[in-house]
């Protein structure tokens, strides 16, 4: 039959075969995805924080104009890094978060702006937060719309995972519990200790979500809602995403996610949940023969409603940035 059956080309039909099992990422042209950001704090040669910026424009690779900038150096220097120091990204400004041997005791901090081009640090004198450094080694620190987000993962009261903000509208401190406003011509004489209101206090508010879950994964914040990623020990044998609603004060039950990256994956790069709640998976690790032969690869999972369910499901949408896996390995990326 000259390899044709009922008028199918065999050899074309295996060709399409091979095609589809071929391990090549799926490439699509560019997306209102969110740019991504390298913050490399190893081996760098100007000897500072170097923020890489992966533009979703430009499919997170080389700006096609040679003019057009991809990598700046920030202020900080590696040397005055420590292992407390904590770096983040939000609306593409960078952030460093002291958070151990402040002066003032309590967490501080600082950003370089994007539309500085991370030259400097502000303000000069670093905030200081409501947020005591003796909490620090319990949780994780993540900014949000510039706001502050304390996510406590260990040492809890309850046993579960605890949370709390201080938020730029209020210079980073916490607010005290208030009162109708005091409408009573001033009063000028000396009040006594104790009868002054109570000064604001470190808050923190209790979740469903246990210490022993948050060993499983990473949390990330995104309009106030935070979101815990399952890497690892999960049942469906996929990574899992899990929702807290700050309108429900984190306090109900999360709303969970399926998504079709297996957790095999889990280990092999960074999560993040960008701009319109897509999931990112920041790829650092995995088979040079394969893909796009070593370099950190971008994967994004968009939220799909199936009836009454969200799911994180489909083939992601991959590109591949200029950044080799093993230089990728050398900091922090992060979608934002």
């Amino acid at each position: 039959m000259n390899g044709e059956v009922r008028g199918v080309d065999l050899t074309q039909l295996y060709a399409e075969i091979k095609r589809l099992q071929t391990t090549e990422p799926l490439v699509l042209p560019p997306a209102p995805y969110s740019d991504v950001f390298f913050l490399k704090t190893g081996k760098t040669k100007s000897g500072k924080v170097e923020v890489y910026a992966a533009r979703a424009k430009h499919s997170f690779s080389d700006p096609p104009n040679s003019s057009e900038s991809k990598i700046f150096t920030s202020p900080i220097t590696l040397a005055s890094l420590t292992k407390t120091d904590i770096l983040d990204v939000d609306n593409g400004d960078l952030y460093l978060i002291k958070t151990a041997n402040t002066s003032s005791g309590n967490v501080e901090l600082q950003r370089a702006s994007a539309a500085s081009n991370y030259s400097t640090l502000q303000p000069t004198k670093p905030l200081v937060t409501g947020i005591s450094t003796s909490e620090a080694p319990y949780g994780k620190f993540i900014i949000d719309n510039s706001d502050l987000y304390f996510i406590k993962t260990s040492n809890t009261s309850h046993g579960n995972v605890e949370v709390s903000f201080v938020t730029k509208s209020n210079a980073y401190q916490f607010v005290a519990t208030s009162t109708a406003p005091n409408t009573a011509a001033p009063n000028t004489t000396t009040t006594p200790d104790s009868a002054k209101p109570p000064a604001p206090e470190f808050k923190l508010t209790k979740t469903t979500f246990s210490t022993a879950e948050a060993a499983n994964g990473t949390f990330a914040v995104l309009g106030s809602n935070i979101f815990f990623i399952k890497t690892r020990n999960t049942t469906s044998r996929t990574v899992e995403l899990y929702l807290f609603r700050a309108v429900d004060n984190y306090t109900k039950p999360p709303t969970y996610y399926s998504t079709s990256f297996p957790v095999e994956e889990g280990g092999n790069g960074t999560w993040d949940v960008g701009p319109n709640r897509d999931l990112y998976f920041l790829k650092q690790r995995g088979d040079k023969s394969k893909g796009f032969g070593g370099k950190t690869e971008v994967h994004v999972l968009k939220e799909k409603v199936e009836g009454q369910q969200k799911k994180y499901v489909g083939r992601a949408a991959t590109y591949a940035t200029w950044v080799g896996e093993e230089e990728g390995r050398e900091g922090i990326w992060r979608a934002r």
